[in-house]
């Protein structure tokens, strides 16, 4: 099984650009106004960007997306060396890193279309 998650937005190539940078995601297809991206490590996780109003999708999928109520989270074996990184990119940082108790250390970075892409610490379970 894949998941994929597609977000409505005029800034396509942005969000690809975003993505490929900051993250190592590789592009695995794209047309004018629609990009496919796969994180490095991993070929079960796609993440679709496409222009409102696109003529490749129904219209029940036209609205764009508004930059609330969604976020990713992506697990990092380093979250400092990770934020450290970023910050030398210059990635636009929408919280800096930082310690809680329930949530571990993690970062947030906002992406050219308004999603929050959350970073954290992954957690390496004990057996």
């Amino acid at each position: 099984m894949r998941l994929s998650t597609e977000i409505y937005t005029p800034y396509v190539a942005a969000c690809r650009d975003f993505y490929v940078r900051y993250f190592g995601f590789r592009v695995q297809q794209e047309l004018t106004g629609f990009a496919v991206l796969r994180p490095p490590e991993s070929d079960a996780v796609d993440l679709l960007f496409c222009e409102p109003y696109s003529e490749f999708v129904q219209s029940v999928f036209h609205r764009p997306f508004t930059g609330e109520g969604v976020l990713l989270q992506l697990e990092v074996e380093d979250v400092a060396a990770e934020y450290h990184r970023l910050q030398q990119l210059g990635a636009p940082f929408a919280l800096t890193l930082v310690e809680e108790p329930f949530n571990g250390q993690h970062f947030t970075v906002r992406d050219p279309a308004g999603l929050l892409v959350d970073v954290v610490q992954a957690v390496r379970e004990v057996t």
